[in-house]
């Protein structure tokens, strides 16, 4: 039985271990394809993604059609300065790893306040509720918490990554919704909204 946020690491890593490149490009496809059907993000004037890795959903040709239709993307930098990540702008044209070897955008402005209307996150692991395990160093909780707006958070993941319940601590930040490539979860807080 998995309890702890370590082990469902470790069994959400078992299961997509075995998708291909193909594979994972497929799914990518139809997770860009619920993120489309989702009308709050085409009425949004900013959104904040994430760069991939190679084993998490690829979602970069969908946010640089966001860009070519006037929506401004934010994605996570680190900032050597203060040490912590920001949300800065974006044309996603290039990328370079961090101190912390995370990918993030080479052409980043930073901006003073950041308030994107809608953030995709990554996980290993989630839930219907929208509890989301990360990779275990809590930075995008940290980042999350330092917005002054509240935007409304996207979880992305693979079905396979999808749980029916995941282990949660008070520092952690639930997302309102989840998109896998078979389905979009709309969670507690959103589930008498419309989108």
């Amino acid at each position: 039985m998995v309890n702890s946020k370590e082990e469902f690491r470790k069994e959400s890593k078992d299961r997509i271990s075995h998708l291909e490149k193909k594979e994972i490009l497929i799914k990518s496809q139809g997770i860009i394809e619920n993120l489309k059907s989702l009308e709050l993000i085409n009425q949004c004037q900013r959104v904040g993604i994430f760069i991939p890795t190679p084993r998490e959903p690829q979602i970069l040709s969908w946010a640089k059609s966001l860009i070519d239709i006037g929506i401004i993307i934010y994605s996570p930098t680190f900032n050597q300065e203060n040490l912590t990540y920001q949300f800065t702008e974006s044309s996603l044209k290039g990328f370079r790893k961090n101190p912390h070897n995370i990918l993030e955008c080479e052409d980043c402005i930073y901006e003073q306040e950041v308030m994107p209307e809608v953030i995709l996150v990554p996980g290993q692991a989630f839930d219907r509720y929208g509890h989301r395990i990360g990779r275990g160093k809590g930075h995008y909780d940290t980042l999350l918490s330092s917005l002054k707006n509240n935007p409304i958070k996207i979880g992305i993941c693979f079905s396979e990554q999808l749980f029916s319940l995941v282990p949660k601590e008070d520092h952690d930040i639930p997302m309102d919704i989840i998109v896998t490539e078979k389905q979009t979860y709309l969670t507690g807080l959103l589930l008498n909204e419309s989108f």
